[in-house]
């Protein structure tokens, strides 16, 4: 493996435009979310760049090359034209199979074409059965690595991982730097590609066993990100590689437009959708721990970076950088859940089931809502459907009970806690970069207005997501205030009946005096 030469002419300037000029890229996980973000970031900034491979497979009736042509006609890439997309190619392949599955012939092909290498895909879900996080987090990386390691001309190789593989060094400060994992990632590794059976022998998710298996990581997804970052420091010392660790990743603050969220059905962004129509209504955890967002963009523009970086300075070791914002402009999970509350006050969608409004809870206020106004109603909804389909209701709702136990102690860990994330290599790297390269790369969030992109999000879940109007009008005001007078009616109407109700069975004054408790204490909810 030879370095590619970042700097041809002593006299040319190190910015990012001549680092991907003429460059290939290939990317893993380019169809996620954070994926197709970083394509338009390296597409719309750098007009030299070459080309770009995203490893893809056929998925839900779509051949790889349907899926990359349907990708390119998003929104995301309006402002692109037919030959800058024309860079993007497929390249059909599987994440952790060896080699990706791509026959030899065209490995050969891309061990002389690819100079650059961001590997993106994982399972970024919580309670992920810890044999397919594995072979997902893990092998997928090893993959990824070896395949690195046969590249002619490499320029640089980055992982991206995430902040909360090291949320078990809470009370030290998250270093810039690749903590040794409990574990060996090749016992890891070896543990399920030697094992045919390993489905059956490892811990299922949810028990005692796992989180013996797992200690100390709270779930899966941290666990398995932790032994990626171990892998890569142990195979990619000398090569010029490096490992960007996003926090809480939402949509973008300003390139292409502001609250493009893509799917908006996973993780934090899958909340908002659900908030916005009314539907989430809480959030676990303590309101003055630090929500630590990230717009997508900022977090495209430091993965960009990164590579340029270890790749014109020559690094040695694995370069580790954080892409935060709670050391650096801190936003608490009260303050968040205000301004969503003033963002869709002002900017409602077109339908709504009810007024949308969230709030913090903890311990057993949380709980107590979770089923109250989570469960039951759709419990309530569901049981109907049920029985006129002759089906026994009893072991979906004790489904249901499972599901939100289930998310309740994923997402506790992360909500009650406050963690500190070091920034001198981020913010060290970021003062390296040339002007124009500081202005278009930017992911220093110190200046982010958060008031002003919670509003963007908002208008985003709308327009991207639920395909409604952009604009808000005098309608979506007067439909949002309706919506809280019906709410309104609707405590009185529970006022009475409940009174009503319970006279049948109390005197009078004791009723009232009961109906007046209940209705308190659901306040108090």
């Amino acid at each position: 493996m030879d370095v590619i030469e970042t700097v041809t002419n002593a006299g040319e300037k190190k910015t990012i435009a001549n680092f991907l000029s003429g460059k290939v890229i290939l990317i893993t996980g380019g169809t996620g979310f954070l994926g197709q973000c970083l394509i338009e970031r390296l597409l719309s900034a750098t007009p030299g760049l070459k080309k770009i491979y995203v490893l893809v497979r056929g998925k839900n009736g779509y051949t790889p090359e349907s899926r990359i042509k349907k990708l390119m006609e998003k929104t995301l890439y309006n402002d692109l034209d037919e030959q800058t997309k024309a860079k993007v190619h497929p390249l059909v392949g599987e994440l952790s199979k060896p080699n990706f599955a791509i026959s030899q012939e065209i490995l050969d092909m891309l061990y002389e074409e690819v100079n650059i290498v961001y590997h993106v895909a994982a399972t970024i879900k919580f309670n992920t059965f810890i044999g397919e996080a594995i072979k997902i987090n893990l092998i997928g990386t090893q993959v990824a690595v070896e395949f690195t390691k046969q590249l002619k001309n490499l320029a640089s190789f980055v992982y991206v991982s995430t902040a909360f593989c090291n949320s078990c060094y809470l009370n030290q400060g998250i270093k810039e730097q690749v903590y040794e994992s409990s574990v060996d990632p090749y016992d890891m590794i070896k543990l399920v590609t030697d094992n045919q059976d390993y489905d059956k022998t490892l811990p299922k998710t949810g028990t005692p066993e796992l989180l013996e298996f797992i200690s100390p990581h709270p779930n899966t997804y941290t666990f398995t990100k932790q032994l990626a970052e171990n892998l890569i420091k142990r195979e990619l010392r000398n090569y010029p590689a490096g490992i960007i660790r996003p926090s809480v990743v939402y949509g973008t603050y300003r390139s292409p437009m502001p609250g493009w969220c893509g799917s908006a059905n996973s993780g934090h962004i899958g909340f908002l959708a659900g908030y916005s129509k009314g539907l989430f209504r809480t959030m676990g955890g303590d309101a003055s721990s630090v929500m630590d967002l990230i717009p997508c963009d900022y977090v495209a523009n430091a993965t960009i970076v990164l590579s340029w970086y270890v790749s014109t300075y020559r690094v040695k070791e694995v370069e580790v950088i954080h892409c935060t914002s709670g050391e650096i402009n801190p936003l608490t999970f009260g303050e968040y859940c205000e301004l969503l509350n003033e963002a869709t006050r002002k900017h409602p969608n077109d339908f709504i089931i009810c007024q949308p409004k969230v709030k913090v809870r903890n311990g057993l206020r949380y709980k107590l809502f979770i089923y109250l106004f989570h469960f039951l109603p759709a419990s309530v909804f569901y049981l109907p459907e049920h029985f006129l389909a002759m089906k026994k209701p009893p072991r979906k709702t004790i489904d249901y009970v499972r599901i939100f136990d289930n998310g309740i102690k994923a997402f506790d860990y992360f909500t009650s806690r406050n963690f500190h994330y070091h920034m001198h290599n981020s913010l060290r790297i970021l003062d390296c970069l040339e002007p124009e390269d500081a202005e278009e790369y930017n992911y220093n969030v110190q200046f982010c207005d958060w008031k002003k992109y919670m509003e963007a999000q908002i208008i985003g879940i709308r327009y991207f997501f639920y395909k409604e109007s952009k604009t808000t009008t005098i309608w979506h005001k007067i439909m949002y205030h309706m919506y809280g007078v019906v709410q309104f009616l609707w405590y009185i109407i529970g006022f009475f009946s409940l009174q009503y109700m319970l006279s049948f069975f109390l005197e009078p004054s004791f009723a009232y005096a009961l109906t007046i408790f209940i209705l308190l204490f659901i306040k108090w909810v």
